[in-house]
């Protein structure tokens, strides 16, 4: 699919309201916002946790609880990315740090629970500094975030990983 520029310059709150009043698939609109991870965060490296086929399937279900008529959260459809410090049940949580580079959680931040009782469709763990004690936006756990508008520089701060996703149009929001 190509990318949708228009799908991810959009705000939550409208595409979100797009999503429920059937406008907008949000299968069309997670795999424009993958098309877009496929071509900016190999540059930017905002992600250190992707879940592109776990997102579809997201966007799937949702989609399919949409064509029931069942009712939707506020967040329907809206593509997220989740700070690798906060605990996502499922999805690898590094916390930036080589201690952690294997754990999974199996329970959710109670803003991860919250999250996905909106509806928002996580698409990955995004970069943070190592316990996010750095402003650098680096960790030994993978490539230094970059500014997207100059890639010899970070973007600093903790949560550089959401910051870049959002600027670039790989995420429409971020948690943390």
């Amino acid at each position: 699919m190509e990318f949708s520029r228009e799908l991810v310059q959009w705000d939550a709150r409208t595409l979100a309201l797009q999503v429920r009043n059937r406008h907008v698939s949000p299968v069309e609109v997670v795999q424009a916002v993958i098309t877009r991870m496929q071509h900016v965060d190999p540059l930017v490296f905002a992600f250190c946790t992707p879940v592109p086929e776990w997102a579809l399937q997201q966007a799937h279900a949702l989609e399919q609880r949409i064509m029931r008529g069942e009712d939707v959260g506020p967040l329907a459809g809206v593509p997220i990315g989740v700070k690798d410090l906060i605990p996502t049940q499922g999805i690898r949580t590094m916390s930036g740090s080589m201690a952690y580079k294997d754990f999974v959680p199996d329970e959710d931040d109670v803003s991860v629970e919250r999250i996905r009782k909106a509806d928002a469709i996580i698409l990955g763990k995004t970069s943070a500094s190592e316990f996010g004690y750095s402003a650098e936006g680096k960790s030994p756990v993978s490539a230094a975030t970059r500014n997207p508008w100059n890639l010899e520089m970070t973007p600093g701060g903790s949560s550089a990983g959401s910051a870049v996703a959002v600027a670039t149009g790989i995420s429409v929001s971020g948690n943390g």
